[in-house]
């Protein structure tokens, strides 16, 4: 147990009834990549299988390029929970796959992962920033707030108490409710923040949740901050993406997550955020 505590990478949350263990180097087939749907509470009998996405995991158990300090100043770094890990869709459509190629970055350092919270998000930064030093600039796609990492029998989860069906959630609705995880948020991004101003790298975030933004851009609580879902921009530059660019998982990712339009919207209103 003593991993959680030592200020090295959270790692992969597990949510999932049936759990894969995931070490580095290994690659993944399956619709997510610790579940294979057959076991556990996310099975749809319209999920399959295809074998056209495959999740290859590096030298720390991330879905990019292995992580080295050596190339960490002249490179990005990006994070998030699974729809910045790419779940459900190509790597390669990725928006950090994308974003970085738009950047010309030479390697891709992308730590999000499935089911992260923007605690275990910040938490991960901070160790990658301990660990390989800081990087050319840092781009964030946080999830909702109502998402709570927790450790259980020697295993990180994350407490989704936003579900009412979810043990544990009535009691944790009663203290972890919005407004208190909306000043969490905004005390731990302008920790970071202002950590990373002082390193001088440029920092750029955003949500993919609308409730969240609307809130955001209500309070404005860091230049930072970007809209990536009322963005017309971003759109427009998604919809001129020519047909012959698309994949199949232009509009609908192969599980639910968001698909390589959005991808493409977020990619664009990061860069555009981040030239201005």
């Amino acid at each position: 147990m003593i991993k959680y505590y030592s200020g090295d990478f959270i790692g992969l949350c597990y949510d999932h009834a049936k759990v894969k263990e995931i070490h580095p180097g290994e690659v993944f087939d399956m619709l997510c990549p610790d579940c294979d749907h057959k076991d556990c509470g996310n099975k749809n009998e319209n999920f399959k299988i295809e074998k056209d996405i495959s999740y290859i995991f590096n030298n720390e158990a991330f879905r990019c390029d292995d992580l080295d300090r050596n190339f960490s100043k002249d490179n990005f770094l990006f994070s998030g929970c699974s729809v910045t890990f790419g779940m459900g869709i190509p790597y390669e459509k990725t928006w950090p796959y994308q974003l970085n190629q738009m950047l010309g970055g030479e390697k891709l350092f992308n730590i999000g992962l499935p089911a992260g919270s923007f605690k275990s998000i910040i938490f991960d930064v901070f160790s990658y920033l301990r660990k390989y030093g800081k990087p050319k600039g840092v781009f964030i796609l946080f999830p909702p707030l109502l998402r709570q990492p927790v450790i259980k029998n020697d295993k990180l989860s994350t407490l989704p108490y936003y579900r009412t069906d979810h043990p544990g959630s009535d009691a944790a609705l009663k203290i972890l409710n919005n407004e208190t995880m909306l000043f969490e948020f905004s005390r731990l991004v302008g920790i970071l923040d202002d950590y990373l101003n002082e390193l001088n790298v440029p920092f750029v975030w955003g949500t993919y949740e609308p409730g969240l933004d609307k809130i955001l851009r209500g309070v404005n609580i860091s230049k930072n901050y970007v809209s990536v879902v009322e963005n017309q921009k971003a759109f427009e530059y998604a919809n001129s993406i020519p047909e012959s660019e698309r994949t199949k998982y232009w509009l609908k990712s192969r599980d639910g997550h968001p698909p390589v339009f959005e991808q493409s919207v977020f990619a664009k209103a990061f860069l555009d955020k981040y030239n201005s």
